[in-house]
């Protein structure tokens, strides 16, 4: 019983999240997190336009909830909103899936997508295409577009935004696969040549500024000492004269 609750539960967030997307197609929604207390059922839409969810005055959001409410049965929805980052890799998969389907120059579109993720300021983007792309009768092949720095193996391919999803074309079901590095990601086997050699030439300065204070402090602590011979030697000179004269 409790297995079929389960199950009942998890089909109905998933014709949620169905209804949403497609709801929200042109907004961009790249997931769906919904969480259920006893009081409400919270449901956080990530977005890439915002403004397009929300409608005139929330007109939308308020549309949706009657829907969530008459559709799903669910009593009390509360809908919030998260813009997702420039470089969320789901969102990216989407919008190429929609070229794909729409029989656009998909290539030229994934070229440009390349040179504006890296513009903006990423480490590294990697797509990959599987399926019969080239057109209906063709076999089925692969292709992989990439520019900057990806991991794609070990604990450090955690720190890599991954996204995919499907395009359902008239020769066939596309593969879409995405991989994206933010700007701020930080790998622990990525040295910075530039900090390097400026660490190496500041510890070499500082060196070099120890052998000359080590240096002066020889130096001065010889004319002390030729100094003081100077002076003891002045003053032996001193006693012999005055002995002598004594003696006369």
């Amino acid at each position: 019983m409790i297995e079929r609750k389960i199950l009942k539960g998890r089909l109905r967030d998933i014709q949620i999240e169905n209804f949403l997307k497609e709801e929200l197609k042109r907004s961009g929604c790249t997931h769906i997190s919904i969480e259920k207390t006893p009081l409400v059922t919270r449901i956080v839409l990530y977005l890439a336009r915002p403004g397009l969810a929300i409608g005139k005055k929330g007109g939308n959001i308020t549309k949706l909830n009657e829907k969530l409410r008459r559709d799903f049965n669910i009593e009390n929805p509360q809908i919030e909103i998260e813009q997702i980052s420039p470089f969320d890799a789901q969102y990216t998969a989407d919008r190429i899936a929609s070229v794909l389907e729409s029989g656009r120059r998909w290539r030229g579109f994934i070229h440009k997508v390349i040179k504006e993720t890296m513009e903006k300021g990423a480490q590294g983007i990697e797509i990959k295409l599987k399926g019969v792309i080239a057109g209906k009768g063709q076999r089925k092949r692969q292709s992989r577009f990439h520019a900057g720095y990806i991991k794609k193996v070990g604990n450090m391919r955690l720190l890599v935004d991954h996204g995919a999803t499907d395009a359902i074309t008239k020769a066939g079901i596309i593969g879409v696969k995405v991989a994206i590095v933010y700007p701020e990601v930080i790998f622990p086997d990525k040295i910075n040549l530039d900090e390097k050699i400026k660490i190496i030439k500041t510890e070499e300065i500082e060196k070099k500024i120890e052998e000359r204070e080590k240096d002066k402090i020889v130096e001065a602590k010889k004319e002390e000492e030729k100094q003081t011979k100077k002076r003891t030697k002045k003053t032996s000179e001193k006693k012999e004269g005055g002995e002598k004269s004594e003696m006369a």
